[in-house]
This record gives structure tokens, sequence and C-alpha cells, in this order.
């Protein structure tokens, strides 16, 4: 997987929060009411903002494990955790390896665990005895074959599904400008290649998840998780540019480096949460920045449209960015609720601003 940096993954999670679709959430969490305690596996977590988001609004009694390949993201995802609580004036304390949270009806224990995950297999001990298997902007960075692995692992446990911001490959610019279909198609270009779980799904993994899941007797939710970024966001609009210029420089070598110039433009990216129960998430979301970039004298200006997957188009959890963690343009959320089976990433990255963002989320459930 590329490499994302805590920065780059702080800077866009109010962004992914605000894209994400509250209905998918309100199925999820209506969905486990009943449980008295809820196992989830947060696949690709960082720095733990998929968690944050999601706990104070699912069951009351929730163990987390958070995986990650990289470690000074999860030793970041544990400070933020513990400092998550502690800023809701609940009680937070240490148990073994784990920290817990509790108070205001809410009990919840956070572990974090260092996995290499290009060996992601169905019979992975991760996915044993979880009720909820969930990920943010990372679908659209993985190839097939390892999203063939989560989807038949859910299945195996039993689990449902919720991923969210994944990158379908729009992304829209206002105003828009003659260039901005190629940088577009040159970004997403970049989204298919292997970003260390095989060759990248980009644009297609909301609609190739939904395959999946589907496939293994899910059923699907999707809506849209898009990143609407206004020019008050200009830092991270600046990143997102920046990282599809790069992007865009390293599929066509031949053009001078993108030069990102001010303007006032805005920025849609789409992307989709998916909610499968017995299915699989995808995030949809829609990005507005106020930036021009100039590539090899070609204004290029990138816009993100939503898309039901999780490959989000300058969404949060994209992987463009010079700290992105894969910006995605498109993406949105899926939402499963029939249970029709049986139950069972640094600054200097060149990592491109994946699909994966807040664009689409989804949910499964076995």
């Amino acid at each position: 997987m590329g490499e994302f940096t805590a920065e780059w993954l702080a800077l866009r999670e109010p962004a992914d929060g605000a894209a994400r679709s509250e209905r998918l959430l309100q199925v999820v969490a209506a969905r486990f009411a009943p449980e008295t305690n809820l196992t989830v596996l947060d696949i690709g977590a960082g720095t733990g903002s998929n968690a944050r988001y999601l706990a104070e609004r699912l069951h009351a009694q929730q163990q987390w494990l958070l995986v990650d390949h990289d470690p000074s993201l999860l030793i970041e995802a544990s400070q933020r955790l513990r400092a998550w609580g502690e800023a809701r004036g609940l009680g937070v304390s240490r148990d073994e390896d784990a920290w817990r949270v509790e108070g205001e009806g809410l009990a919840v224990t956070f572990a974090t665990k260092l996995v290499d995950l290009a060996d992601l297999s169905p019979e992975s001990e991760l996915f044993l005895d979880r009720r909820l298997v969930t990920a943010s902007a990372l679908l659209d960075l993985v190839s097939a074959a390892w999203l063939e692995s989560l989807a038949s692992g859910c299945r195996q446990a039993g689990a449902a599904g919720l991923f969210a911001l994944t990158y379908d490959g729009r992304i829209h610019c206002l105003p828009e400008e003659p260039g901005d279909d190629e940088v577009r198609q040159l970004v997403n270009e970049h989204q298919r290649g292997d970003k260390g779980l095989g060759p990248a799904l980009g644009p297609a993994a909301c609609t190739v998840a939904a395959e999946c899941f589907g496939a293994l007797g899910y059923a699907v939710e999707r809506e849209a998780s898009d990143w609407h970024l206004e020019p008050d966001a200009g830092e991270l609009q600046r990143e997102l540019i920046e990282g599809w210029s790069r992007a865009a420089v390293q599929i066509a070598p031949d053009r001078s480096a993108a030069e990102v110039v001010e303007a006032p433009t805005s920025v849609v990216m789409s992307s989709c949460d998916q909610l499968p129960f017995n299915v699989s998430q995808m995030p949809y979301s829609t990005a507005k920045a106020a930036k021009n970039a100039n590539l090899g004298g070609m204004l290029a200006r990138f816009s993100a449209l939503p898309l039901v997957a999780r490959i989000p188009v300058c969404s949060g959890s994209g992987s463009y960015g010079s700290m992105a963690r894969s910006p995605r343009t498109t993406g949105g959320t899926v939402a499963n609720v029939s249970r029709s089976g049986p139950r069972s990433r640094s600054g200097s990255s060149s990592a491109a601003p994946s699909a994966a963002d807040p664009r689409y989320a989804a949910i499964t459930t076995a």
C-alpha cells in the first residue's frame, strides 16, 4: 500500500466525516442494536479515524481490532484514541494491550495489531468472531484477488461489512477547463497501479466490491459520500491538487511538472459508501477545491463526482497528495441489510490520491 503520513490523515479526517452516509450508518447501528458486544475489525486503520467516527455511533459495547502495515500509524492511532476519549470526559484506561474507553453508556476497547495486509486470506484469524468488518478509503487501492479474499473472509466469519469512501474515478472542478478530462484520465490510470496489494482496482473498486460480496449472498446498499471542498479548505485542496499533478506527470513523464496556481475554483470528488450485510461497502464523496493545476502548459483542474463504491475522488480517504493516504475523487457507501446467506498510509510519498476516500462506503452482513 502507498505510504501515508499521520499529518495527511489528520488533514482529511474532517472532510471524510462530513462526506459519509448517515443513512447507511443508521442501518448498521440498527442491525447490531440487539448485540451485547459488537466485535469490529478495522482493516488499513491508519490513525484510527474510522474507529473514532463509528464508535460513538454504534452499539454501546464494542471490541475493536485496528490493523495496519505501518507501525508509526498504529502508535499514532493508540494515542489519538486515548485523547479522543479524554476529550469527551470519558474514562480511559489501559487494559492489557488495549485502551478501554467508557462512560455515558459507552464501553469500547481499542486494540491495534501490525499486519502485512498483502497476506490477507479468508482463513486469517483476524476475521475470527468478528461481527463487523470495516475500512475507509481502502478498496480502490487493492486488487480484485485481494478484494475476493476480503469478501470470503467476511463470509466465513458471518460478518457484515461497512466500507466507506471508495473512489470511483470521477472528478469535477469549477470552473471547468479544457484539460480537465485529460488530467482525470491520467490520475485514474495512476490509480490502477500496484499500491502493494496487487494491481489496484482504482475507479472500478465500487463495482467489483459489490460483485464480490453479491456473489457470496450479500445484499449491498450504496450511497454517495462525496467530498465538497470549499475555498476555506485551502490546505487540503492544495495537497490534493499537488498529488494529482505528481500522479499525472508520473503517467505522462514527457509533460512538464505540474504547477499549482491559486484560483477561485471548486473541486468535487465522488466516492461511495457501501453496506453489505453479506455485502461489500464503498464510499462516495465529493470534493471542492480552489486550485488550478497547470500540467505541461495545460490548465488542468480536477473534479470528483459521486460514485457507489469505496472509490472516492478528492475525498478524505484518498491516496493523492504529498501527505495523502490516497485521496479519492469519487466514492460512496454501500449498505447491505438483507442477510441472505449462511452466517458463518510519508510526505514524500509518490502515491497519487486514491479513490478510496470518503466517496463510497459499504457494509456487509453474512
